[in-house]
Protein backbone atom coordinates (compact mmCIF):
# COMPACT_ATOMS: atom_id res chain seq x y z
CA UNK A 1 0.00 0.00 0.00
CA UNK A 2 1.52 3.42 -1.28
CA UNK A 3 0.61 7.05 -0.46
CA UNK A 4 -1.93 7.24 -3.34
CA UNK A 5 -4.13 4.18 -2.04
CA UNK A 6 -5.35 6.16 1.04
CA UNK A 7 -8.81 6.25 1.70
CA UNK A 8 -10.18 9.91 2.02
CA UNK A 9 -13.99 11.64 2.26
CA UNK A 10 -13.99 14.25 -0.15
CA UNK A 11 -16.06 12.79 -2.71
CA UNK A 12 -18.54 12.14 -0.35
CA UNK A 13 -17.62 16.07 0.98
CA UNK A 14 -18.28 16.86 -2.52
CA UNK A 15 -21.54 15.80 -2.80
CA UNK A 16 -22.93 16.24 0.11
CA UNK A 17 -22.05 19.83 -0.78
CA UNK A 18 -23.27 20.55 -4.39
CA UNK A 19 -25.94 22.54 -4.87
CA UNK A 20 -28.20 19.97 -6.49
CA UNK A 21 -27.72 17.54 -3.74
CA UNK A 22 -28.89 20.29 -1.15
CA UNK A 23 -31.83 21.74 -3.15
CA UNK A 24 -32.84 17.83 -3.48
CA UNK A 25 -32.81 17.59 0.05
CA UNK A 26 -34.60 20.76 0.50
CA UNK A 27 -37.49 19.20 -1.95
CA UNK A 28 -37.78 15.77 -0.20
CA UNK A 29 -37.99 17.95 3.38
CA UNK A 30 -40.48 20.21 1.68
CA UNK A 31 -42.59 17.61 -0.30
CA UNK A 32 -42.66 14.94 2.83
CA UNK A 33 -44.19 17.94 5.29
CA UNK A 34 -46.21 19.23 2.89
CA UNK A 35 -47.49 15.14 2.63
CA UNK A 36 -47.82 15.12 6.06
CA UNK A 37 -50.03 18.50 6.98
CA UNK A 38 -52.10 17.50 3.88
CA UNK A 39 -52.80 13.44 5.08
CA UNK A 40 -53.34 15.12 8.82
CA UNK A 41 -56.00 17.57 6.88
CA UNK A 42 -57.96 14.88 5.09
CA UNK A 43 -57.13 11.97 7.89
CA UNK A 44 -58.23 13.58 11.24
CA UNK A 45 -61.49 14.84 10.14
CA UNK A 46 -62.76 11.67 8.57
CA UNK A 47 -61.30 9.71 11.43
CA UNK A 48 -63.54 12.11 13.91
CA UNK A 49 -66.67 11.72 11.05
CA UNK A 50 -66.51 7.79 11.59
CA UNK A 51 -66.12 7.29 15.19
CA UNK A 52 -68.11 10.59 16.47
CA UNK A 53 -70.78 10.63 14.55
CA UNK A 54 -74.07 8.37 13.38
CA UNK A 55 -72.47 8.25 10.04
CA UNK A 56 -74.46 5.98 8.07
CA UNK A 57 -72.34 2.46 6.94
CA UNK A 58 -69.67 3.79 8.42
CA UNK A 59 -67.63 0.36 8.47
CA UNK A 60 -68.00 0.27 4.98
CA UNK A 61 -67.20 3.55 4.35
CA UNK A 62 -63.91 3.35 6.34
CA UNK A 63 -63.06 0.26 4.44
CA UNK A 64 -63.36 1.93 1.49
CA UNK A 65 -61.38 4.65 2.66
CA UNK A 66 -58.52 2.41 3.54
CA UNK A 67 -58.39 0.70 -0.25
CA UNK A 68 -55.84 3.25 -1.02
CA UNK A 69 -53.42 1.64 1.70
CA UNK A 70 -53.66 -1.50 -0.17
CA UNK A 71 -52.93 0.23 -3.69
CA UNK A 72 -49.10 0.98 -4.38
CA UNK A 73 -48.67 5.50 -4.51
CA UNK A 74 -47.22 4.36 -8.14
CA UNK A 75 -50.10 2.97 -9.57
CA UNK A 76 -52.08 5.83 -8.27
CA UNK A 77 -49.36 8.34 -9.53
CA UNK A 78 -50.26 6.46 -13.16
CA UNK A 79 -53.61 7.09 -12.66
CA UNK A 80 -53.41 10.60 -12.24
CA UNK A 81 -51.16 11.27 -14.70
CA UNK A 82 -53.95 9.81 -17.37
CA UNK A 83 -56.15 11.92 -15.11
CA UNK A 84 -54.26 15.87 -15.11
CA UNK A 85 -51.70 15.54 -17.48
CA UNK A 86 -51.44 19.07 -19.03
CA UNK A 87 -51.52 18.31 -22.35
CA UNK A 88 -53.32 14.65 -22.95
CA UNK A 89 -55.36 14.39 -19.33
CA UNK A 90 -58.88 13.03 -19.26
CA UNK A 91 -59.86 15.83 -16.81
CA UNK A 92 -58.44 18.51 -18.84
CA UNK A 93 -60.05 17.17 -22.37
CA UNK A 94 -62.93 16.49 -20.98
CA UNK A 95 -64.20 19.16 -18.21
CA UNK A 96 -61.57 21.75 -19.81
CA UNK A 97 -59.80 21.90 -16.62
CA UNK A 98 -56.30 23.47 -16.72
CA UNK A 99 -54.71 20.85 -13.83
CA UNK A 100 -51.06 19.73 -13.78
CA UNK A 101 -50.02 16.70 -12.16
CA UNK A 102 -46.35 17.70 -12.65
CA UNK A 103 -45.91 20.03 -10.54
CA UNK A 104 -44.86 20.27 -6.34
CA UNK A 105 -48.94 20.13 -5.87
CA UNK A 106 -49.45 17.51 -8.00
CA UNK A 107 -46.73 15.38 -6.00
CA UNK A 108 -48.03 16.31 -2.75
CA UNK A 109 -51.62 15.55 -3.46
CA UNK A 110 -50.86 12.12 -5.23
CA UNK A 111 -48.53 10.99 -2.10
CA UNK A 112 -51.35 12.20 0.39
CA UNK A 113 -53.94 10.35 -1.61
CA UNK A 114 -52.52 7.43 -0.37
CA UNK A 115 -50.43 7.88 2.80
CA UNK A 116 -53.51 9.63 4.67
CA UNK A 117 -54.74 6.29 5.90
CA UNK A 118 -51.90 5.86 8.06
CA UNK A 119 -53.09 8.81 9.97
CA UNK A 120 -57.01 8.10 9.53
CA UNK A 121 -56.44 4.29 11.27
CA UNK A 122 -54.09 5.75 13.75
CA UNK A 123 -56.29 8.70 15.27
CA UNK A 124 -59.39 6.70 14.35
CA UNK A 125 -58.09 4.08 17.04
CA UNK A 126 -57.06 6.73 19.25
CA UNK A 127 -60.79 8.19 19.09
CA UNK A 128 -62.13 5.03 19.92
CA UNK A 129 -60.43 4.28 23.16
CA UNK A 130 -60.78 7.72 24.01
CA UNK A 131 -63.42 8.12 26.89
CA UNK A 132 -66.32 10.29 25.50
CA UNK A 133 -67.74 11.67 28.60
CA UNK A 134 -65.04 14.40 28.67
CA UNK A 135 -66.22 15.90 25.25
CA UNK A 136 -70.16 15.17 26.54
CA UNK A 137 -69.41 17.09 29.63
CA UNK A 138 -68.40 19.80 27.51
CA UNK A 139 -71.26 19.67 25.61
CA UNK A 140 -73.29 19.90 28.19
CA UNK A 141 -71.29 22.92 29.58
CA UNK A 142 -72.24 24.99 26.09
CA UNK A 143 -69.01 24.48 24.52
CA UNK A 144 -68.52 24.46 20.70
CA UNK A 145 -67.48 22.01 19.19
CA UNK A 146 -64.50 23.64 17.61
CA UNK A 147 -63.52 24.38 20.90
CA UNK A 148 -64.33 20.87 22.08
CA UNK A 149 -61.81 19.58 19.43
CA UNK A 150 -59.08 22.24 20.32
CA UNK A 151 -59.41 21.55 23.93
CA UNK A 152 -60.28 18.11 24.95
CA UNK A 153 -60.09 16.09 21.63
CA UNK A 154 -56.90 17.22 20.20
CA UNK A 155 -54.61 17.02 22.98
CA UNK A 156 -56.15 13.46 23.84
CA UNK A 157 -55.04 12.48 20.10
CA UNK A 158 -51.62 14.30 19.92
CA UNK A 159 -49.54 11.53 20.55
CA UNK A 160 -51.49 9.19 17.89
CA UNK A 161 -51.91 12.47 15.37
CA UNK A 162 -47.70 13.18 15.84
CA UNK A 163 -46.65 9.23 15.47
CA UNK A 164 -48.87 8.55 12.53
CA UNK A 165 -47.51 12.25 10.83
CA UNK A 166 -43.95 10.95 11.42
CA UNK A 167 -44.86 7.81 9.66
CA UNK A 168 -46.33 9.73 6.91
CA UNK A 169 -43.30 12.31 6.33
CA UNK A 170 -40.59 8.78 6.46
CA UNK A 171 -43.04 7.07 3.96
CA UNK A 172 -43.09 10.13 1.73
CA UNK A 173 -39.18 10.46 2.09
CA UNK A 174 -38.86 6.83 1.21
CA UNK A 175 -40.91 7.02 -1.75
CA UNK A 176 -39.34 6.62 -5.03
CA UNK A 177 -42.37 5.56 -7.88
CA UNK A 178 -44.45 8.79 -7.31
CA UNK A 179 -41.03 11.36 -7.13
CA UNK A 180 -39.79 9.07 -10.26
CA UNK A 181 -42.81 9.48 -12.59
CA UNK A 182 -44.16 13.12 -11.55
CA UNK A 183 -41.65 15.42 -10.09
CA UNK A 184 -39.03 13.98 -12.82
CA UNK A 185 -40.71 15.55 -15.70
CA UNK A 186 -41.76 18.58 -12.91
CA UNK A 187 -37.62 18.75 -12.51
CA UNK A 188 -38.70 18.69 -8.83
CA UNK A 189 -35.93 16.18 -8.08
CA UNK A 190 -35.90 14.35 -4.40
CA UNK A 191 -33.92 12.59 -2.28
CA UNK A 192 -35.14 8.23 -1.43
Amino acid sequence: SGPNDSFTLKPFDQVLHSATTLRAIKNTFMVSISVSALSALIGVPLAWLLSRTNFPASRQFRSWLCLSYAIPPYIGAIAWIFLANPTTGLLNKVFGLNLNIYSFGGLVWVEASFLYTFILLTVHASLERMDSSFEEAARLSGASPLKIFKDITLPLIRPALLGSSLLVFLATAASFGVPALIGSPARLYLIT
